[in-house]
């Protein structure tokens, strides 16, 4: 007994060294530091904003039949309806405030550790990583009942997977990020484009690396596989719930939307439903929150089994039309700001910032940011001409933002600033890039890209 206390007592001292030395670990580590301002920032913030937000789509993310008839991916309407379970009406809207919140931290973590390993140097990873998660236009959403929030944050985590794959090459890497990209694109359907990333991102990989790494190659294979196979399955599942081969009905909501925006409506297929949505737009055309859901509510209404065929069939009668008042649309967002920043004008912090950091955060304009995405385009491609190496960082996060605005563009021109915020944090990983970049060339150094 004596012998054992003698044992016990001797280990006390080891436990409290690994306690000081986790302490300071964690007290000399700048992403505590980049949390902590975070934390304070959303503190603030959410006592700035109401508690919680819901938009004309949240209520269809609250009802769970809405799974089986097509209208919504399953993730976020199970987790609605698990946190309604669990708390009720309306605490479960607080706890899925700080549930969004505490992933976008996580996220805010892998954030960090990604531009770690893009750019070698943490102070820059201190100042982009603040750039991220000190963005209202970006936190605002983790206060709504959206999908917005966990869409920003589960990008980040894509790209986390990606460069460290990259780095490190792991298995559980490569396989995790179809896997991911799944949960992606069963959250909001929008982020489809993923599946096909990936796909050509390891078919590149096949044919351009080394014998060697082929082996953790097919493991991301296997993960894609996986993507594929479950966007097949739910395209399955809603065709034989709702007769649509589809992701979600919402496809031929916003096609029905810009083509009721257009005044494109007339179908010969079906001219009695033409005359009828005709008369709708009419009625309700100084009412803006009429569309989309109202309209919607009224067509799905009176036409139940015709209304999604309606929609598929009267776009081919309005190619020419739908293409200029597409092209048009697409132009007159050239000078709007990239982020919709209305809401939080008038907030005391908004004012604080320097005209130059307001501009960067707020008021850079669209055709800028495509600028922006063109010099990088141009850099990637010149760099695998004279190195013949890809530059996956610079390419893929360039490739993807385009995706997420093109793929806004042309499905939700109503809502395209909301819908292609995921693509931010592809545009500050990028600048950090561009940063790294800078800090090579003044030191007279050899960039170093990701093998």
């Amino acid at each position: 007994m004596e012998n054992q206390n003698q044992g016990n007592h001797k280990s006390r001292p080891g436990l409290a060294a690994r306690a000081g030395a986790f302490a300071k670990k964690v007290l000399t580590n700048p992403l505590t530091y980049v949390l902590l301002a975070a934390i304070l920032f959303r503190i603030v913030y959410f006592h700035t904003l109401r508690p919680y937000s819901e938009t004309a789509d949240s209520p269809t993310y609250k009802d769970l039949g809405n799974i089986l008839t097509g209208l919504r991916t399953p993730i976020y309407p199970l987790l609605l309806a698990g946190l309604n379970a669990l708390f009720g009406e309306p605490l479960m809207n607080m706890v899925l405030v700080r549930l969004q919140s505490l992933v976008a931290l996580c996220a805010l973590g892998a954030f960090y550790y990604t531009v770690v390993r893009l750019t070698h140097r943490r102070y820059l990873a201190v100042v982009f990583t603040l750039l991220f998660g000190l963005q209202p236009g970006v936190v605002g959403y983790e206060t709504s009942v959206m999908t917005e929030s966990l869409s920003i944050s589960g990008v980040v985590f894509l790209v986390f997977l990606l460069v460290r794959y990259l780095d490190d090459r792991r298995k559980c890497d490569a396989a995790g990020l179809g896997v991911l990209g799944l949960f992606l694109v069963l959250l909001r359907p929008a982020f489809l484009y993923l599946v096909g990333v990936l796909a050509v991102f390891w078919v590149l990989q096949w044919f351009l690396e080394a014998p060697e790494k082929k082996k953790n190659i097919l493991w991301g294979f296997l993960g894609t596989g996986i993507s594929v196979a479950g966007v097949l399955a739910w395209c399955a599942f809603n065709f034989f719930n709702c007769g649509r081969f589809t992701l979600s009905v919402v496809t031929d909501i916003n096609l029905l939307h810009m083509l009721v925006l257009n005044g494109s409506v007339e179908n010969p297929e079906y001219p009695e439903m033409s005359e009828y949505v005709w008369n709708k737009m009419v009625e309700n055309q100084e009412d803006e929150a009429y569309l989309p859901w109202g309209a919607y509510n009224d067509i799905t209404a009176a036409y139940p089994d015709e209304w999604d065929e309606y929609a598929s069939s009267t776009l081919k009668y309005h190619v020419g039309d739908m293409l200029d008042y597409t092209v048009t649309k697409a132009a007159g967002m050239l000078n709007q700001p990239f982020l919709n920043d209305q809401p939080y004008a008038h907030l005391w912090y908004y004012k604080s910032f320097g005209s130059a950091v307001r501009n960067l955060l707020f008021d850079a304009k669209v055709v800028q940011v495509l600028r922006f995405l063109a010099v990088e385009l141009i850099y990637s491609f010149t760099w695998w001409a004279v190195k013949k190496r890809i530059n996956w960082m610079g390419l893929g996060l360039a490739g993807c933002t385009l995706a997420t605005m093109a793929t806004s563009v042309v499905g939700a021109q109503a809502e395209w600033y909301r819908l292609w915020l995921p693509s931010f944090p592809f545009l500050i990983l990028l600048g950090s890039l561009w940063a790294y970049r800078l800090c090579v060339w003044l030191g007279r150094k050899d960039e170093q890209p990701l093998a």
